[in-house]
């Protein structure tokens, strides 16, 4: 039996609506009602986290920006913050000014971009549960602000064939992981996190094996928190390369998928 269900969010618990539909709902709460613990561990920043949780009446560990972020529940207490290198920060803004990329900087609740008049910088408002904040160029921002050692993450954001080709001219460094949440983001992360590792974290505080946890997810950054667990499921919609490192498969996000999980595994 499964002690713990391990979720990401958006293409997975998240509809296509950016919300959980009242099915969903109905079978993760009653999941909590028989003891079962349930967690997110999302690439979105800990407000939005915070908001589906308590929605869900979610408690304890959770994880955000992509397990970069822990955080525990009611109370909101972080339990760590990792973020990226200064280097690390300013070499991916000078990479995406140069090849006409739109990075989007995410720091704690808030996404700062250059100009929001560019349609990829708004995508971010669909993910997060404050618009990004136009700051004009993003180095110099930072910099004035002292900001640069505070930053948690940044997205690069654009069509998919473009991303790919700007991952293959991204030179990341030792203290980066680069990879795709959704296929119109790419993530630089700092290397030190992943979901799995945030999962690692949370299971481990609860006293639950890895062979205890199923954990449910779509993008390639869901792949190590997938790794980890006892049994891995993909959605009907996920990436590529997170379909190859999966036991199974559920319906899609907007096909009651994650509760078909939770009726299969926990209540058969």
């Amino acid at each position: 039996m499964y002690k713990l269900l391990a979720l990401d969010l958006d293409g997975t618990t998240l509809n296509s609506n950016h919300m959980v539909d009242k099915i969903t709902t109905y079978w993760i709460k009653k999941l909590i009602n028989n003891d079962i613990k349930v967690t997110i561990i999302s690439g979105r920043e800990p407000r939005s986290v915070i908001k589906v949780a308590n929605d869900l009446e979610i408690a304890g560990y959770l994880g955000a920006m992509n397990g970069g972020i822990v955080l525990k529940e009611p109370n909101k207490e972080i339990v760590f913050n990792k973020t990226l290198l200064e280097n690390d920060v300013l070499y991916t803004l000078d990479k995406c000014n140069v090849l006409d990329y739109v990075p989007i900087v995410l720091i704690g609740d808030d996404a700062f971009v250059d100009n929001r008049n560019n349609p990829f910088a708004k995508l971010m408002d669909r993910f997060a549960d404050k618009a990004a904040i136009e700051v004009g160029d993003l180095r110099e921002y930072l910099t004035t602000n002292r900001l640069l050692e505070s930053v948690n993450k940044i997205i690069v954001s654009d069509e998919y064939d473009r991303l790919v080709k700007f991952q293959r001219e991204f030179n990341s460094s030792d203290d980066t992981r680069v990879f795709f949440s959704l296929p119109f983001f790419l993530e630089i992360n700092p290397k030190e996190i992943s979901k799995g590792i945030a999962l690692k974290f949370i299971s481990e505080s609860y006293g639950i094996d890895p062979s205890e946890i199923l954990a449910v997810g779509d993008g390639e950054n869901d792949i190590a928190m997938l790794e980890f667990s006892g049994k891995s499921i993909a959605m009907q919609n996920a990436m590529e390369g997170l379909r190859k490192v999966a036991d199974e498969f559920t319906t899609s996000n907007d096909d009651y998928g994650v509760a078909r999980v939770i009726k299969k595994y926990f209540f058969s």
